[in-house]
C-alpha cells in the first residue's frame, strides 16, 4: 500500500484560494461597547412612504449582436432572472442607449413623435425588450435610465459631445425630451411593459453632463429636467412612470448644493431624489454616513413642500472593496440599514449581476480565485455566475426587506453597532443590526410601541462563509427570539448581522411530477417536468448523481433556474461527461428559501462523441457568422459581423473559450507595432536599486509621514516601498516624475499593495493607492487618475495586485506617479510599480464603450475544407483562413515592424498550464496576478481543465512569445509579433500526457504501446474493426482467466497536479471467479522502477457497451515514471480499450494530495487556527 502525508489534525487552507474564504478581522478603532442601547422607533417613521425595493444595475446588451457572438443566450438571461428570484430583488437598473431607437432625427419637429422615424426593431431595442419582459414575468419593477454608450451617432444631432454622457446640445431640450418620451411611450404604452415604474437619465450629471459652452452643468440638467418632465406630463406618461433625479454621487463635494438647487428652484420636477453611494467603516461605524443621508434628506424636505412623500433612492450603492472581501457582506447591510433608519426608501446595487459586462472597466483587476471588480452581487458568465460576499447578506436583506414595507428611525449609543427596523404591508417586522466591531454587544433594544411576536434569527458573519459557494445557498434561521412589550436583550457577535423576522416562513412548495432527461449530443443532458402549482415557487432546483436512488444534497446540486409563469420547466446541464449515465432529481424552492420534496429520478446516458466530418458558416440573422468545423480536433466560432473579429470560440468537446470583459473581445486583438510599446516609463519601480533611498522617488508629507526604503517587507525582490501615518488626516506620498510620455498614447498602470491598520475614508481621492497626475507645461494638472482602488484599501489587506488603463491628455509633458497614504493613518507598503505605454489599436472590435467598427467584412466560400473571411479597418487586413483543426490568421498593412497580436478572447481565468513547443511546461494560476512568462518559441499550447482539448498558437518559425496574467485581459492570454502577411495558426489539438491515446498511429503496431501476459492464455490484437472512435482500438481476449495489459510509459510527471486517467472501455464474456476483470490503473515507480503507488478503476464484468472510466490520483514524492495500463485481470472473456487519456485534472489545488514539500511543511498550504499548534503533515496515513 502506499503511504502518502495527508493531515489528521486541525485545519489547514490552500494558499491559492482558501485562505481568501476566512476573513481574519482587521484591527481597528470601532470597537462596541460591552453594552449598547439601541432604540427602535416603531412609532416615527423615517419616511412617509413605504419602501420601493432593492435589487441592483443591468446593463441589457446581452441579445445585442456583438454579445450574441460572444454566445449570450437565453440559459444566461434565465441565469440572471433566477439570482433575482432567489435573492428576492424587487427592482432592477437598466441603462440604455439613445441611439437604440433614435440614431437619426425622427422628424424636424420636436412636438411630433413620428414612429417611422424611430428604430424600434433595431436588434439593440429587440434585446432590450427581452429583458424587460423577462423582469415582467419575474414581478421586478424598473427604473430605466438614458445614457450614451455609443455617443458617435447622436453627436451633434441630439447632444452635445462625442462623448459619454447625454447631455442635449445647444438649443435642443425639446428634442432630448421628445426622445426620452419616444422610449417611455414605446415600453409601457406599446409594448405594456406595465413593470417600467422609474425613468431618469444620465448617472452623476455633476460629473459626466457635458454641456454647450456658456452654461453650467446644473443649469443645463434643471433644464433639461423639466423639459422631460412637462413633455413626460403632456403624453399623459407620468400616469405610467416616476421621473428621478439627479443619480449623483454622495462623496462628491458639490453633491449638497446640487440637491438643495433642484428642491429649491425645480421641485415639481421631481418624482424622486436619488443618489450614488458607498461607505467605509470609518464612516459607517461612527455616525457620519447615517449623518450625511440624513442631511441630505433633510435639507431637501426643508426647501420641497412635498419631499416628504417623495422617495429617496439609493440607485447605484457599493460598499468600500473592489475585490471580493467577505467583510464586503458587512458593509453592504450596514449601508442599507443606515439608509433604512435615515429615510431612504430603495437601493439598487452597482452591479446586480455581472452577466455580460464587468465593470467598471478602468478599475481594479486582482485576479485572484475570487474574481477582480467585487461590485456585482454575483460574478460574469465566465464564472457561472459565482456569487461574492455579499450575496448572502445582501440576499437576507432583500428577502427580509420586502417592497411596501414602512420604514422607522433607530438609534444607537455606538454607532459600531447599527440597528434599522421595518413594518412589512402585511403587519410583520425586521430588525436588523449589524456589529461591525471585534467586540461582542449585549445590546438592550427599546420599541416606542409593544411587539408580541416570535423572531425568527438570521445570521450572517463573514467569520464563517463559504465563498466558494457557487450557487450561494441563503443562511436558514438557526434560532428563535420571543418579544413581548416594548423591550428585549441579546448578544451580537463581533463582526456579525443579525436579522430579526416574524414574515411568515411559508409551507414548502410541492414535488416536481413528470421529469425526463435526454442527451442531444455528448455536451449536454436537457431535462423536462411538469411545474408545481403553488404561486410562490420562486426557483427550482437540480440535483444530479452517478449513483441510482441518491439523495439530493448541497454536493450534488448541478444547478438552479427560475421558469417564468405559465413556461414550460426545463433545465440544460452542459458540464457532462459523453457516455456516463447520470441520475436527476428536481425540486421547487419558494420565496422563503422552503425546499419542496425531490421529483422522481429519471436518468440519461450521454451520447458518445460523433462529428459529421463537415466544415460550414452559416450567416446568422443575429449579425453574425457562425463557423463549425465539426471534427474530432476542430471547433465552433462566431464572427461579429460589424466589427469583422472573432468574439467566442468553443473547443469541440464544449468548453468555451471567451473573455466576457469592457475591454476588448476579438480574437486576436491587433495592435501596431511601436518600439516604445509594453516598455515601462517608471523608474525603480520595484524599489530594488539605491543607496541610502530608493533610486527615482521623493516624498512628501503634510504632518510627519515616515517613510522607509523597507527591506523586511516587499512583494518581490528584496526592497518595497514603505508610507507610516501616524496621526488621522495625514497626506503622505512616494512620487516621481517623467517627461518619457506622449500626449494620446494609452498606458497600463499597474502595482502592489499591502496595508496596515489604514483608518479614514476611501474616497474622493483619500486612501491607500497609487495615483498618476498629468501635468502640462506649467505644472498644473490636466487629467487624475486613481483613487478607485483606494475603497479596498482601508483595514489590513495582504499584498493585493490593481491595475487600470488611461490615455495621456492633450498637452501632456510629463507625468507624476505617487503611491498615496492620503487622508489616512495606518501603514502601506508599494511594491512592483509599473507604468507601461501601450500599442496603438489597429483591429479590435470593441474596446471600452465603443466599437471599431470594419469597414467591409467579406466571406468567401473557397472550397469544403476551406472558408474565408477578409476584415478591412483602414489600410490594415486581417485575414482568417477556416480549416478542419485549425484557424490561419494573418494581418497586412503599411505599419513598420509588423503587428502585435494578443488574445484573451480565448483563454479562461481558469488557465492551468502553458506548454511551449521547446518541451518545457509553465505552471499558472490566478494568484500570480500581474505574471508575466516569456519564451523564445514557435508555438506555446495553454490548457484549462476540465477540457481535454488545448489552445495552441503556432509560428512558421520560433519568435518572442509572452504569457501575461491580468494587465489586459482577466486572466492568462498570449502576446506576439507578427510581420505584415505572417501566417499564424490557432488550433485546439487535444491534451493527452500519454502519447498515442486513441491507439490509431502505428505500422504493424499501435505505437507507444508494450503488452504483458502472466499465462500466456492471451491474443492481443491493434484491432481494426471495432473502435469507439477513430478506426483502431486495442483488443484484449483471454481465452482462459488470465492476468493481461496494454500499457505505456510517462516519464517525469510532474508530481504538483492531480491527474486524471480515463478511457472507453467494451467488454464481451468477460468472466471472473475471484471478482476482478477489465480495468484501468496507474501504476506510480520511482527513478529505480520500485512500485510506489498503484490506483485502479472497478472491475468491469460481462458483455458492455462503449463506456467511459476515469480515475484520479496525486503522486507520492519521488514519482518519475508512470506506467499507464488497460488490464483484463484474473478474468476471461474479452476487453476493448480506446481514447486513453492522461490528463490533469481540475481540482484548483496546488499539490492537492499533500505530497510533496520541505521543512515539515506540505508545499502550497498554510495554516490558521484560532490557538495552539494542531496541524501535522502527516506520513502514516493517507
Amino acid at each position: 500500500m502506499m503511504i502518502r502525508r495527508t493531515f489528521v489534525k486541525g485545519l489547514i487552507l490552500c494558499v491559492a484560494a482558501a485562505l481568501l474564504a476566512v476573513w481574519v478581522p482587521a484591527a481597528d478603532r470601532a470597537e462596541a461597547n460591552s453594552t449598547v442601547g439601541i432604540a427602535l422607533k416603531n412609532s416615527e417613521k423615517s419616511y412617509d412612504g413605504t419602501t420601493l425595493g432593492m435589487g441592483g444595475t443591468v446593463i441589457p446588451f446581452g441579445f445585442h449582436p456583438s454579445w450574441l457572438a460572444r454566445d449570450f443566450n437565453e440559459d444566461d438571461l434565465a441565469t440572471l432572472l433566477t439570482y433575482f428570484k432567489k435573492t428576492g430583488a424587487t427592482v432592477a437598473r437598466l441603462w440604455v442607449d439613445g441611439a437604440w431607437w433614435e440614431p437619426v432625427n425622427d422628424n424636424a419637429d420636436e412636438t411630433v413623435m413620428n414612429d417611422a422615424g424611430f428604430t424600434w426593431n433595431s436588434r439593440e431595442m429587440e434585446s432590450l425588450y427581452k429583458y424587460v419582459q423577462g423582469f415582467k414575468d419575474a414581478g421586478v419593477d424598473l427604473y430605466v435610465c438614458l445614457m450614451s454608450d455609443d455617443p458617435k451617432y447622436m453627436y451633434p444631432w441630439l447632444i452635445a459631445a462625442n462623448t459619454l454622457g447625454t447631455s442635449p446640445n445647444a438649443g435642443k431640450y425639446g428634442e432630448y425630451a421628445e426622445h426620452l418620451a419616444a422610449l417611455v411611450k414605446q415600453l409601457v404604452v406599446v409594448k405594456g411593459f406595465t413593470n417600467v415604474k422609474y425613468v431618469s437619465f444620465n448617472g452623476e450629471p455633476n460629473n459626466f453632463f457635458f454641456t454647450p459652452p456658456g452654461i453650467t452643468k446644473l443649469d443645463h440638467y434643471k433644464a433639461t429636467m423639466t423639459a422631460v418632465r412637462n413633455r413626460l406630463a403632456s403624453e399623459n406618461l407620468l400616469a405610467y412612470v416616476k421621473l428621478i433625479g439627479p443619480d449623483i454621487s454622495y462623496a462628491d463635494h458639490d453633491t449638497s448644493d446640487w440637491l438643495n438647487d433642484l428642491a429649491t428652484n425645480i421641485p415639481d420636477s421631481l418624482d424622486a431624489y436619488s443618489i450614488h453611494s458607498g461607505q467605509s467603516k470609518p464612516d459607517a461605524t461612527s455616525g457620519a454616513y447615517y449623518n450625511l443621508i440624513s442631511g441630505l434628506i433633510s435639507d431637501i424636505r426643508a426647501r420641497d413642500p412635498a419631499a416628504a412623500d417623495k422617495p429617496f433612492m439609493v440607485t447605484d450603492y457599493t460598499p468600500t472593496g473592489t475585490v471580493r472581501r467577505a467583510e464586503d457582506g458587512l458593509n453592504a447591510v450596514a449601508l442599507v440599514a443606515n439608509g433604512l433608519r435615515a429615510g431612504a426608501s430603495e437601493f439598487g446595487r452597482w452591479t446586480f449581476a455581472e452577466d455580460i459586462w464587468t465593470w467598471p472597466f478602468l478599475a481594479n483587476q486582482t485576479s485572484t480565485s475570487f474574481g477582480d471588480y467585487g461590485y456585482g452581487i454575483v460574478g460574469s458568465k465566465q464564472e457561472n455566475f459565482t456569487p461574492r460576499p455579499v450575496y448572502k447578506a445582501t440576499a437576507l436583506l432583500y428577502k427580509l426587506v420586502p417592497k411596501g414595507s414602512t420604514t422607522y428611525k433607530a438609534t444607537t449609543s455606538n454607532e459600531a453597532v447599527i440597528p434599522a427596523i421595518v413594518r412589512t404591508a402585511g403587519g410583520n417586522h425586521t430588525i436588523i443590526v449589524v456589529n461591525w466591531s471585534d467586540t461582542a454587544a449585549d445590546a438592550t433594544f427599546t420599541l416606542d410601541t409593544p411587539i408580541g411576536t416570535t423572531f425568527r434569527k438570521y445570521k450572517f458573519a463573514p467569520a464563517e462563509l463559504n465563498t466558494v459557494d457557487k450557487f450561494g445557498e441563503i443562511p436558514a434561521s438557526f434560532a428563535t427570539k420571543t418579544v413581548n412589550g416594548t423591550t428585549f436583550t441579546d448578544t451580537i457577535p463581533a463582526n456579525t448581522v443579525y436579522f430579526y423576522s416574524d414574515i411568515a416562513d411559508g409551507t414548502a412548495p410541492g414535488q416536481p411530477t413528470g421529469l425526463t432527461a435526454a442527451s442531444p449530443n455528448f455536451k449536454q443532458v436537457r431535462l423536462q417536468w411538469t411545474a408545481v402549482s403553488d404561486p410562490d415557487v420562486a426557483y427550482y432546483r437540480v440535483y444530479r448523481s452517478e449513483t441510482a436512488n441518491f439523495a439530493p444534497s448541497l454536493a450534488n446540486k448541478v444547478g438552479e433556474i427560475w421558469i417564468k409563469p405559465g413556461g414550460a420547466p426545463a433545465f440544460n446541464d452542459k458540464n457532462v461527461d459523453q457516455g456516463k449515465t447520470y441520475y436527476y432529481k428536481v425540486s421547487a424552492v419558494d420565496g422563503m428559501e422552503n425546499e419542496g420534496a425531490a421529483s422522481g429520478q429519471a436518468s440519461v446516458t450521454v451520447a458518445s462523441e460523433s462529428y459529421t466530418q463537415t466544415l460550414t458558416v452559416t450567416d446568422s440573422p443575429d449579425g453574425y457568422y457562425e463557423i463549425d468545423a465539426d471534427f474530432e480536433n476542430g471547433y465552433k466560432a462566431r464572427l461579429y459581423k460589424k466589427a469583422g473579429v472573432i468574439g467566442w470560440v468553443q473547443d469541440k468537446l464544449g468548453y468555451t473559450r471567451t473573455n466576457l470583459n469592457s475591454e476588448q473581445y476579438s480574437l486576436p486583438m491587433v495592435f501596431k507595432y511601436s518600439s516604445g510599446a509594453y516598455t515601462d516609463k517608471a523608474v525603480n519601480g520595484g524599489a530594488e536599486s539605491g543607496t541610502t533611498g530608493p533610486d527615482g522617488w521623493s516624498t512628501w508629507t503634510d504632518q510627519g509621514g515616515v517613510f522607509t526604503w523597507d527591506a523586511s517587507v516587499k512583494h518581490s525582490g528584496s526592497r518595497s516601498l514603505k508610507i507610516d501615518n501616524a496621526l488621522p488626516n495625514t497626506n503622505s506620498l512616494f512620487y516621481q516624475q517623467t517627461t518619457n510620455v506622449i500626449p494620446g498614447k494609452e498606458y497600463v498602470l499597474s502595482y502592489w499593495i499591502k496595508t496596515n491598520q489604514v483608518s479614514g475614508n476611501a474616497d474622493s481621492g483619500r486612501g491607500a493607492y497609487v495615483n498618476v497626475q498629468f501635468l502640462d507645461s506649467n505644472g498644473a494638472i490636466l487629467s487624475s487618475i486613481g483613487g478607485f482602488d483606494a475603497q479596498s484599501n482601508t483595514g489590513t489587506n495582504d499584498w493585493t495586485y490593481f491595475s487600470s488603463r488611461m490615455t495621456a491628455p492633450p498637452g501632456t509633458v510629463t507625468v507624476q506617479i505617487g503611491t498615496m497614504l492620503y487622508g489616512n493613518n495606518g501603514t502601506a507598503w508599494f511594491d512592483d510599480i509599473r507604468f507601461e505605454e501601450q500599442p496603438d489599436i489597429a483591429i479590435s472590435g470593441q474596446r471600452t464603450l465603443a466599437y471599431y467598427e470594419a469597414d467591409s467584412v467579406t466571406y468567401n466560400n473557397i472550397s469544403p475544407s476551406r472558408k474565408q473571411i477578409v476584415t478591412v479597418v483602414g489600410n490594415e487586413t486581417l485575414t482568417y483562413d477556416f480549416y478542419s483543426d485549425r484557424i490561419e490568421m494573418k494581418v497586412a498593412g503599411p505599419n513598420a515592424g509588423g503587428y502585435y497580436i494578443e488574445d484573451g478572447g480565448i483563454v479562461q481565468r481558469n488557465t492551468a498550464f502553458a506548454f511551449w513547443s521547446d518541451g518545457t511546461e509553465t505552471a499558472l494560476s490566478d494568484t500570480f496576478a500581474g505574471t508575466q512568462v516569456a519564451k523564445n518559441v514557435s508555438g506555446v499550447e495553454l490548457y484549462q481543465p476540465p477540457s481535454a482539448q488545448t489552445v495552441c498558437y503556432e509560428f512558421g518559425s520560433a519568435k518572442p512569445v509572452t504569457v501575461t496574467n491580468a494587465i489586459r485581459f482577466r486572466g492568462y492570454y498570449p502576446r506576439f509579433q507578427v510581420n505584415s502577411g505572417e501566417t499564424f495558426t490557432l488550433k485546439f489539438p487535444k491534451k493527452r500526457s500519454n502519447p498515442n491515446g486513441g491507439a490509431e498511429a502505428g505500422t504493424t503496431a499501435p505505437s507507444g504501446w508494450t503488452t504483458w501476459n502472466q499465462s500466456g492464455n492471451v491474443s492481443f490484437v491493434w484491432d481494426a474493426s471495432t473502435a469507439h472512435w477513430g478506426s483502431r482500438s486495442l483488443k484484449t481476449t483471454n481465452t482462459s482467466a488470465d492476468n493481461s495489459a496494454w500499457y505505456a510509459q510517462v516519464d517525469q510527471p510532474n508530481i504538483a497536479n492531480t491527474y486524471r486517467w480515463s478511457s472507453w472501455i467494451k467488454t464481451s464474456g468477460v468472466a471472473s471467479t475471484v471478482g476482478q476483470g477489465a480495468y484501468l490503473s496507474v501504476e506510480a515507480k520511482d527513478a529505480s522502477y520500485n512500485v510506489l503507488a498503484v490506483y485502479r478503476t472497478p472491475f468491469v464484468t460481462g458483455t458492455t457497451d462503449w463506456k467511459r472510466y476515469e480515475i484520479e490520483f496525486n503522486l507520492p514524492e519521488g514519482t518519475e515514471h508512470l506506467l499507464v495500463e488497460g488490464n483484463l485481470y484474473g478474468a476471461s472473456g474479452t476487453a476493448w480499450f480506446d481514447d486513453l487519456e492522461l490528463n490533469y485534472a481540475d481540482t484548483g489545488i496546488h499539490n492537492a494530495g499533500a505530497e510533496y514539500g520541505s521543512g515539515g511543511s506540505p508545499a502550497g498550504w498554510a495554516t490558521w487556527t484560532t490557538g495552539g499548534t494542531p496541524f501535522v503533515w502527516d506520513t502514516t496515513t493517507a
